[in-house]
């Protein structure tokens, strides 16, 4: 109805949302230019901007501003400063992690934990006069007082002081003990490098124990291939055989054939668990087994492992047996074996022993991490014959 209420209804209240409160929109046509050219004219006076388009009048964008998107207005000042904080947050981490690997340094080299910079309060110690003693030097060593055993102490030490109040009081002084470690003390963290080799360590151990199988199978099936030229085993010389994983079928073949009476087994129990004779079999077949475990793919035989596979070799030479030298492949660990038996042997260099095996057996693989160990297990040989001979 006009006056705003409905039949059989409550009265409407009129609101701010109400018809009745709107006035009537203006017309809406096509404005002459003239009034146009006004508005204009007027909104320049008056700091605003007009749009012919909308017929509207805006607030006029400040001068600093100038035509920026929507992506550099208001919130890009925030951005902005969000992203300074977090620079200045990166510097701050950057910072503290210079001085606390200085300090670690500095704890490990025995020198004050006292890092220099310009917003520290550390100064150099001022230079000794001619006639003072030398100042102490800066140790790890804790401080522990003297044992005291009652009043008899001072009778214990010699000489005519040991009853004066000098000697007591050198008694009564705490006194510097050993360190029970070289470097760092044990709490010191030394951070993710320490780390480094044990992790690595494991995860090479990791890797091997995940890949032996396929690497296994790729071993043999280039052996099974004419064309691939990559045989078993290789005799190196009258006592030596170097070759891949003794299979239990090819056993009694070695035994047989061959005349192995010793074997060498550089691989880990798990590798040789499924897949070889054991020691009691081993036994069984008049062989002798020495077991120098070493980890695949990462692993290097250790001088001490080398020393007791050599000695083992020589020993089988003399009597006129053969010993079978073996990893997984017979690449890389039995062939670093074989190279320190043929350096003590024939007193050659790491290198022409390395030659000398890759004549025979061409795809060895011995890493750099296995050179060095040969290369320490040479100096060592050389060392001992100077030695014997003087």
């Amino acid at each position: 109805s006009p006056g705003g209420l409905r039949v059989g209804a409550a009265p409407r209240r009129p609101g701010p949302r109400s018809h009745l409160q709107r006035p009537p929109p203006p017309p809406r046509g096509p404005a002459p230019p003239e009034a146009l050219s006004a508005l204009r004219r007027a909104a320049a006076s008056g700091g605003l901007r007009f749009r012919a388009a909308e017929g509207r009048l805006r607030p006029r964008a400040p001068a600093q501003a100038g035509r920026r998107g929507r992506s550099q207005g208001r919130g890009s000042s925030g951005r902005r400063r969000r992203r300074r904080r977090r620079r200045r947050r990166r510097r701050r981490r950057k910072a503290r992690g210079a001085v606390t690997c200085a300090r670690r340094v500095a704890l490990s080299a025995g020198s004050p934990p006292a890092v220099p910079g310009p917003s520290s309060s550390w100064r150099p110690p001022p230079s000794p006069a001619p006639g003072d003693p030398p100042a102490p030097r800066f140790s790890l060593r804790r401080l522990r007082p003297a044992p005291q055993d009652g009043g008899a102490s001072g009778s214990n030490h010699a000489g005519p002081e040991a009853g004066g109040g000098e000697a007591g009081s050198d008694a009564a002084e705490p006194r510097l003990s050993q360190p029970a470690f070289p470097g760092p003390p044990p709490n010191t963290r030394c951070g993710p490098r320490c780390a480094r080799p044990a992790a690595a360590a494991a995860m090479g151990g990791v890797a091997a124990r995940a890949l032996f199988y396929p690497t296994l199978c790729y071993t043999a099936l280039r052996a099974a291939l004419p064309a691939a030229r990559r045989p078993w085993l290789h005799r190196i010389d009258r006592a030596v055989l170097l070759g891949a994983l003794p299979l239990r079928g090819r056993s009694r073949a070695l035994v047989a054939e061959e005349n192995v009476r010793a074997v060498l087994t550089l691989n880990e129990e798990y590798e040789t668990r499924y897949l070889c004779c054991s020691a009691q079999e081993w036994e069984a077949l008049g062989v002798e087994q020495l077991r120098l475990s070493t980890v695949d793919l990462t692993g290097a035989p250790s001088l001490e492992h080398l020393h007791k596979g050599v000695e083992f070799l020589l020993r089988h030479r003399e009597r006129g047996n053969s010993v079978y030298v073996h990893c997984k492949a017979g690449r890389s660990r039995s062939a670093t074996m074989v190279a320190a038996y043929l350096i003590q042997l024939h007193h050659w260099t790491p290198q022409e022993a390395i030659e000398a095996i890759a004549k025979i057996r061409p795809h060895i693989l011995i890493r750099r991490k296995q050179v060095q160990v040969l290369e320490t297990f040479h100096r060592n040989m050389i060392a001992g014959t100077t030695a014997e001979g003087q």
